[in-house]
């Protein structure tokens, strides 16, 4: 029902099987004792907010930013890229939640532009009535200066164990976003010490604080390999909420991984012409500014910044997005070695050994609910 509200009922750009792996890395999260907000920047009617909504307990608050009839009126929404109600988007939380305990749950709202986040005043207000999340979605505004402020925002609001999905990385009709990602890192993360990519969709890239990376994604890989077990450890975990609906299994099947660094040569591709210059306007100002312009400059190749050398990590890409990486990946003559690359990976398919679903268990690196409400 919750999907159908979602996918049926309502304007939006929502794909079914990233609805499905937002499920599934909630199911990921509740198992290792993850617990905290969830919440979206750039709601429009809640075609993807309604599953983020259906994944939360009754303990964990809900929260939505979105400039809705108000702001794009007063032209908050620069780059028109989606127009939100606010009485639409409450409306079809409350029937995709129809039936449930949760259908009348209070929505903390923050009806105004993004940009107003990094105020202190705004910022404190959010964490007093939300706190920290555990599931943050960014899909706000498509500019370039936007989506980087909000990926800036959301990095600093997540909690160990938390996961932002960010929308639209690969669409080359919002090159913005893209370069967002590319901004992030090479201005702010060049270690991939806040943040790391961990599963590329259709649509979507998920990603999680470091110190969980290595964990989700031995967990993601057990799925495509072991449905059945995995779907009764979903069940005996009470991982979900009653109304919420549960994963499928063919959602998991021909998931592969890919080295980061190839992930920053699909961004690339997506947007071949980004050099960095819009971030002088939203990053430090004076010396600062210029000497982060002129190294982005020097860089040998704006894709992302390598990780250290002792510690590569891989990315999960699912089977939706083989084809736009194909079609990325085959433009340029250039690319036709990572494009090899890829095709290796797909012909693999398959996790090592070593993943296996006995992974699947909670995690001592994630403190449970109780331990963060005790400290």
């Amino acid at each position: 029902h919750v999907f159908d509200v979602a996918l049926n009922n309502m304007t939006g750009w929502t794909q079914v099987n990233d609805l499905l792996w937002t499920v599934t890395l909630s199911v990921v999260q509740r198992i290792h004792n993850v617990c905290g907000a969830v919440g979206e920047i750039g709601v429009h009617h809640g075609a993807y907010y309604t599953v983020l909504a259906a994944t939360a307990q009754p303990s964990e608050p809900l929260w939505a930013c979105d400039v809705f009839e108000e702001g794009f009126r007063s032209g908050y929404n620069v780059d028109r890229s989606g127009r939100g109600s606010k009485t639409r988007l409450l409306e079809n939380v409350r029937r995709a939640l129809d039936g449930s305990a949760d259908s009348e749950r209070e929505i903390v709202l923050s009806p105004f532009t993004s940009l107003r986040l990094h105020d202190a005043e705004t910022a404190k207000i959010v964490d007093d009535r939300v706190g920290r999340f555990r599931l943050l979605s960014v899909d706000g505004g498509h500019s370039e200066v936007v989506a980087f402020s909000d990926l800036r925002w959301t990095a600093s609001r997540i909690l160990p164990g938390g996961v932002i999905a960010l929308d639209d990385v690969l669409v080359s009709g919002w090159p913005g976003v893209s370069r967002a990602v590319r901004a992030f890192y090479h201005m702010l993360d060049r270690r991939h010490e806040r943040l790391r990519p961990l599963l590329l969709t259709e649509k979507k890239l998920f990603m999680v604080t470091p110190a969980v990376h290595a964990l989700y994604l031995r967990n993601l890989c057990a799925l495509g390999t072991n449905t059945k077990s995995v779907m009764r450890i979903f069940e005996q975990n009470g991982a979900l909420p009653p109304h919420c609906p549960h994963p499928r299994g063919h959602v998991w099947d021909k998931l592969t991984t890919i080295p980061v660094t190839l992930l920053g040569d699909l961004l690339t591709a997506a947007d071949p012409n980004w050099n960095g210059t819009a971030y002088l306007m939203a990053g430090p100002a004076g010396r600062r500014a210029a000497d982060m312009h002129r190294r982005l400059q020097r860089e040998a190749q704006l894709g992302l910044p390598p990780p250290p050398a002792r510690r590569p990590y891989s990315v999960a890409v699912s089977k939706g997005a083989f084809p736009i990486v194909r079609t990325l990946l085959s433009r340029s003559p250039a690319q036709a070695g990572l494009l090899r690359e890829f095709e290796e990976s797909l012909a693999r398919c398959e996790p090592p050994p070593a993943w296996q679903v006995r992974d699947l268990k909670p995690s001592d690196g994630v403190r449970s609910a109780d331990a963060r409400r005790e400290a």
